[in-house]
């Protein structure tokens, strides 16, 4: 329940507590004097403030595409590393769910168990011999199941706009493309088999003329424990690659070229693909895992554009906003709160903010309540607490019903309509329905623009909800609020005051409340903190009004409380502690979850009742 307290503003009661009181009157910083009914207030049980988290869960990327290498991902940098003479392929694996382009690849039994131990493409400067040896290992395979290994040069069906950049661009594939062998004939195993044996068998394993397209290397067998390895190798002749030092030239190397730099086509002896299929020729089964190892060709051997290896991951994507000319568009959140105070008559409503313009709008999501429940007890009898999720519902506002539930928040082009997320910076949580005109208390920020008018150096951003106060004139440096100060109060036998200090100022739309909780029965609220004796004059608007000389930007110097016991309709001995909290401004059902200040009422009140 809510006790509205009238401010004490008659002169001949404030100058009474002035001159009878004030030596009781005192900073939390000053001793209890010990034989008055006097107590402290501290931080022990501060916290249950608004938090969260915010996650980007679809983003655009803008470029200018009509440059062949737009996302600077050519080259061999990422493929080939210098220092050891080898290419190392392995960040490039992809399974199904990964890389979406036709023939589709098969699932694997676990999906998340799946990873690569390494990927390497040696050649003679590795070996200082004249042979090629690919060695791959991958932990998530099915045990016991036999695999089939093969290089492959193929080309890119392209349907709609190539799958390179629409995932980079966009982060999904609406019509993916094709890949189809570019020339050649299926050969190799099982007619011959290059699995590794040792260096003097590698060089002598024949290399056939004309070379196949897809080229079966070999097979092999996932262990009990899922990990497969594939060790193949050929040699002589060689006859594209004499040199023996250096690293791999372009027309020399058994890997396409990463670059648009290709005259004359690409060489009947490349491959830009390592494919492994489940199964064994003839009975080859779908493929499992594709590293695209070379840039993707169109159907005439030509580079396509911006289709470089490896082929891209959503995860990749925030990479390339480093690279000059590159911009971002945040077009889908998801958002969690929790801790926040039921409203009496008001929702909490949702508000996108642009920091660079200063423009609001609704911010309609599909939100979903996760109520907390019990749902058992343990051996010692301690109750199990679960979540509850309520079905969810499309809307700009909400109310909790308790302060312990989850709200979960998804924010996307289908909940927004003619409103887009990639116009604002952003997302405000306010109790009330009204638009804000200032300020906001809960926030989160998904792009920062760095302070300058200039996109490219814009910066995702994703991390814990902040509770304070953003002003809409200065976002760069909004006020983040913690629990700060101490009081000291004291007990007479009609009166109650308190003195506080170094309060943190509070967050916009909320203010300092005193609470008397009592031994059962709800806590009732006695009202707002005020400026010290003799004045009291309310603070409610502490949040907003810096005008009173104990308030500064962001701190709350002194305060005072005072009460008399006629006023509360009830004996002290009623109640066992003291609290100070932030309330809602518009109006909180009870008593927030957001401790500031605790104490318990001295026992002395309870020794002389």
């Amino acid at each position: 329940m809510r006790f509205d307290r009238r401010l004490i503003a008659t002169i001949g009661l404030a100058a009474m507590l002035a001159a009878c009181e004030q030596d009781r009157y005192v900073g939390p910083n000053e001793p209890l004097d010990g034989d008055s009914d006097d107590f402290l207030l501290d931080l022990k049980d501060a916290g249950g403030f608004p938090s969260g988290v915010s996650t980007i869960t679809s983003f655009e990327l803008v470029a200018d595409v009509s440059d062949p290498d737009a996302f600077r991902r050519s080259g061999i940098d990422a493929l080939y590393n210098p220092s050891v003479l080898r290419y190392e392929v392995h960040a490039g694996t992809r399974i199904a769910g990964q890389d979406p382009r036709l023939p589709a690849l098969a699932p694997l039994p676990d999906p998340s168990a799946v990873s690569t131990a390494f990927a390497r493409i040696m050649g003679p400067e590795y070996w200082g011999a004249n042979m090629w040896d690919l060695y791959m290992r991958w932990n998530g395979m099915e045990p016991g199941a036999r695999y089939t290994f093969a290089l492959e040069r193929l080309a890119t069906k392209v349907n709609g706009l190539v799958d390179h950049l629409e995932m980079i661009l966009y982060g999904t594939v609406t019509e993916p493309d094709e890949l189809v062998p570019l020339g050649g004939s299926p050969g190799g195993y099982p007619d011959n088999d290059y699995t590794w044996t040792d260096n003097a068998g590698c060089q002598a394993e024949p290399v056939p003329d004309p070379l196949p397209n897809p080229w079966y290397l070999g097979a092999f067998t996932a262990n009990s424990s899922g990990v497969g390895t594939a060790d193949f190798c050929m040699g002589t002749p060689w006859r594209w690659y004499e040199k023996k030092t250096a690293p791999p030239v372009p027309d020399s190397s058994i890997v396409v070229p990463n670059t648009m730099d290709v005259t004359g086509g690409i060489p009947e002896h490349q491959y830009n693909y390592v494919v492994v299929y489940k199964g064994e020729p003839p009975n080859l089964g779908p493929p499992v895992i594709r590293i695209q190892i070379g840039v993707d060709l169109d159907l005439d051997g030509k580079p396509i554009p911006n289709a470089f290896a490896p082929f891209p991951l959503f995860e990749d994507r925030l990479a390339l906003l480093d690279v000059p000319g590159v911009q971002a568009r945040v077009s889908g959140l998801e958002i969690t709160a929790t801790s926040l105070a039921p409203l009496a008559n008001a929702q909490y409503s949702l508000w996108l903010f642009d920091a660079a313009s200063g423009k609001l709008a609704p911010a309609t999501a599909e939100y979903t309540r996760i109520r907390r429940v019990q749902v058992g007890t343990d051996e010692s009898g301690n109750p199990i607490y679960g979540d509850d999720p309520q079905p969810p519902v499309r809307t700009s506002t909400f109310n909790p019903e308790a302060a312990n539930e989850r709200h979960h928040f998804v924010i996307g082009s289908h909940t927004l309509g003619d409103v887009a997320a990639r116009d604002f910076t952003h997302v405000l949580i306010v109790p009330g329905e009204a638009q804000p005109t200032d300020a906001a208390p809960f926030w989160t920020q998904y792009l920062d623009d760095r302070g300058t008018p200039d996109p490219d150096d814009d910066a995702l951003v994703e991390g814990p909800l902040q509770f304070g106060t953003l002003e809409f004139a200065n976002p760069g440096s909004p006020r983040i609020f913690e629990a700060t100060g101490g009081a000291k109060g004291s007990f007479w036998a009609h009166r109650l005051g308190i003195s506080f200090q170094n309060l943190r100022r509070p967050p916009v739309g909320y203010y300092y409340a005193v609470w008397l909780v009592p031994v059962s029965g709800e806590p009732v609220e006695l009202g707002p903190l005020a400026t010290p004796p003799p004045e009291l004059a309310s603070l409610r608007d502490a949040d907003v009004d810096d005008s009173f000389p104990v308030v500064t930007t962001g701190e709350i110097l002194k305060a005072g409380f005072y009460i008399e016991q006629s006023q509360l309709g009830r004996p002290w001995q009623d109640f066992e502690s003291l609290r100070l909290t932030l309330q809602p401004k518009v109006g909180a059902r009870g008593m927030s979850p957001h401790t500031i200040l605790s104490g318990s009422v001295p026992e002395r009140l309870f020794r002389d009742q």
